[in-house]
Parts: C-alpha cells; sequence; structure tokens
C-alpha cells in the first residue's frame, strides 16, 4: 500500500526532555488505568489487522525471543512457517511495544519513577532493578522514529488513508486528546476507528517521552 510521503512524516509530539517528564508524570497517575489504556491499543490493533498467521506468531513469540536476538525479530528475517516477513515484523513490533510498557509500568509499581526522570538528586547510579537495565537495554536497540512509524503504518493499514486524512482535517490531536476524556463527540463517520485514533497520540507521547529520558540516560553514560 502507498501512503503519501507527507502523510508518512509525522511531527513529534514531545520534543523536550522537559515536555517528557511532563508525559511521564501524566502517566504515573492512575497507572494501572494507563497501562490498560495503553495495553488495549494493542488489543485493537490486532483484531483491525486481522490476521491468524500474525496471532499464530504472537502466541510463539515468547519462545521466538529466547531464539533470536531483537534486531532480527525486529527486521522480520528469521524463519517462521509460512508466515511472511511482515508478519514476522509486525509481530516483532507488538511484542516489543508491549513489553516496553510492562517494564516501564513494573518500574513504577516499584516506585522507581524518578529513576527514568534522572532527577539526580534521587539517581543512584549503583541501583539495580532488573526491569530498568532491560527497559534501557531495549530502549538503545530499537530506533524510535522508525518504531513510531511502523504503528503509524499499521494505523493506516486499518484505517486506510482517506479516514486518517480526514480525521487529521476534523480533529485537532491536542484538543482531541484532552476533549476525548470528557465524552468527545464525532461524525458518526468516525465512530468505526474512534477508540484506535484516540490511542495512536497516546502510545506516541509514551514512547517519544521514554526513547527521549532513555537516549538521554545512555548518552550521558
Amino acid at each position: 500500500m502507498e501512503i503519501n510521503e507527507n502523510l508518512s512524516k509525522q511531527n513529534k509530539l514531545v520534543h523536550t526532555r522537559e515536555q517528557a517528564k511532563i508525559v511521564l508524570d501524566i502517566l504515573s497517575e492512575h497507572s494501572d488505568l494507563q497501562k490498560t489504556n495503553l495495553e488495549d491499543g494493542i488489543i485493537l490493533l490486532i483484531k483491525g489487522l486481522n490476521n491468524p498467521k500474525l496471532n499464530n506468531i504472537l502466541h510463539d513469540y515468547p519462545s521466538l525471543m529466547q531464539e533470536y536476538n531483537l534486531a532480527n525479530l525486529l527486521s522480520g528475517n528469521i524463519p517462521v512457517d509460512t508466515s511472511s516477513r511482515q508478519d514476522v515484523k509486525t509481530a516483532g513490533l507488538l511484542s516489543c511495544l508491549q513489553l516496553i510498557i510492562n517494564l516501564y509500568f513494573a518500574i513504577l509499581q516499584k516506585g522507581y519513577k524518578d529513576l527514568i526522570l534522572r532527577k539526580t538528586e534521587l539517581y543512584n547510579a549503583n541501583e539495580v532493578i532488573e526491569e530498568y537495565n532491560s527497559l534501557k537495554l531495549l530502549i538503545s536497540s530499537v530506533n524510535s522514529e522508525d518504531f513510531i512509524n511502523e504503528i503509524f503504518h499499521l494505523i493506516i493499514e486499518i484505517v486506510g488513508v482517506e479516514y486518517y486524512e480526514k480525521f487529521q482535517k476534523e480533529v485537532q490531536i491536542t484538543e482531541f486528546i484532552l476533549e476525548s476524556a470528557l465524552g468527545f463527540k464525532v461524525d458518526s463517520y468516525f465512530e468505526k476507528h474512534l477508540d484506535l485514533m484516540i490511542w495512536f497520540p497516546l502510545v506516541r507521547m509514551f514512547l517519544e517521552a521514554i526513547f527521549i529520558c532513555f537516549n538521554e540516560e545512555i548518552t550521558n553514560n
């Protein structure tokens, strides 16, 4: 499927470390609900793609992660029965996203949000937290722009270019995120994929904030 180049190049929603801290601070409030919201979007993607072969790969993914490295999994360059390279690549993307969400909220649950935000006065470089180290390693292995762009392409595959373009013209993203929590009303045309369109900017902000914080930490070490 061809996608207009201007459409595929998404402008970042989070640009600075200060903005990243604000996003992660917001997500740390009612963290169980926020985690559920992020995970629900993955379920919506899987349902929307309606691909049994993809579902089979996802089911077997824990064992694949033990056998192959992350780069090969995300590139799709591994032999998995009769599945296409794209199916393997998509499974890697969704599994990686699920893992990033799980690790981040596990860190929050243990009370180490400030470790991610790099508040110097609270950061203990000698502190060993398994989830933190795993998330740091994962982030260092993934290109953030490519990762988010792949999610965007999955969204387009489900909703279609025409729907997405009309939605972007109709709704201002930042206003929509705020108003959706208050019962945002849209034309019936947009209702079919509304939950997915709410989720996409949310997961983009989450990932952009995570990558900013962790890439800064990795660079400084």
